[in-house]
């Protein structure tokens, strides 16, 4: 099995720049300051009082977790938005394209880097996510469902970016678009709930397109973790309605959904990089 060439020339490529480290630096050293200074205040507290509040290191890891898929959100989209947008700034799509190359290597390729970084970046932060581990209640079950959760959403946040990429000529327009699109993905679907619920006093069968929100299936995930399983039965009720759905099976439905449309964004991508046929 040969190696994908833009792949390999991506990861090249990252592994001389400075981008890389510089990202795995700020990312860490956020995580870090955030979930060792709440620590030492909940530490500080139980000296006080002389109790441990176990609860006080769960919501720890909650926020910290939190933080984390924010800055992937964040930080995703800017891996690949300029993927393709930027080799036809520099003249170089039609030459890849002149070669045995197919747009369908050239967007996996782009894919498959814009994961390797993130991946790299999403292992960099267990030891902080695991400080929970001294004290209990998250078990290594729940982190591997959590890393799941963080790398379906920078799947699909990736896709996102390589779609705009794909047809913009500018890489400013294409990094624009694709965090205009990840916005609409999670605040916009919520927006619309709301929106129908304000109208209506119910949000009825318009929650489940929450099921693409990535935000709403790592809430949910993130909230059983931590004990609390009817986070999401509140969030629906908060919007007038029921969901049949258990936490764990709104995670598998939410999964899969945000694993199709982050293959229908990719399968559009690579059409996007086919020479149009003039009419």
């Amino acid at each position: 099995m040969t190696t994908n060439p833009v792949y390999s020339r991506e990861m090249k490529v990252s592994s001389r720049s400075i981008r890389l480290p510089l990202i795995l630096a700020a990312f860490n050293l956020i995580l870090a300051i955030f979930a060792l200074a709440s620590m030492a205040a909940t530490i500080n507290q139980a000296r006080s009082d002389a109790q441990i509040n176990y609860a006080a290191f769960l919501s720890i890891f909650k926020y910290v977790a939190t933080i984390e898929f924010a800055l992937v959100l964040f930080i995703m989209p800017s891996l690949t938005a300029g993927s393709i947008s930027g080799e036809r700034e520099r003249g170089t799509l039609d030459l890849m394209l002149t070669t045995r190359l197919t747009p369908g290597r050239i967007v996996i390729g782009k894919l498959l880097s814009g994961m390797s970084n993130v991946i790299v970046v999403l292992v960099s932060s267990l030891p902080v996510l695991s400080l929970v581990f001294v004290y209990g209640g998250v078990t290594a079950g729940d982190l591997a469902i959590l890393m799941v959760s963080f790398i379906m959403a920078a799947f699909l946040t990736a896709s996102v970016g390589l779609f705009m990429s794909s047809f913009c000529r500018k890489s400013s327009l294409s990094t624009a678009l694709s965090y205009t699109g990840v916005l609409l993905l999670t605040g916009g679907t919520l927006g619309i709930n709301l929106l129908v619920y304000n109208f209506t006093g119910s949000a009825g069968p318009w929650f489940y397109l929450l099921l693409t929100n990535p935000a709403v299936t790592f809430y949910s995930a993130v909230n059983s973790m931590t004990g609390n399983t009817n986070a999401l039965a509140d969030l629906a009720g908060s919007m007038g309605t029921a969901v049949r759905l258990s936490s764990g099976m709104w995670f598998a439905a939410g999964m899969i959904l945000q694993l199709v449309i982050g293959i229908i964004l990719a399968v559009l991508s690579v059409r996007n990089l086919y020479p149009k046929k003039k009419a």
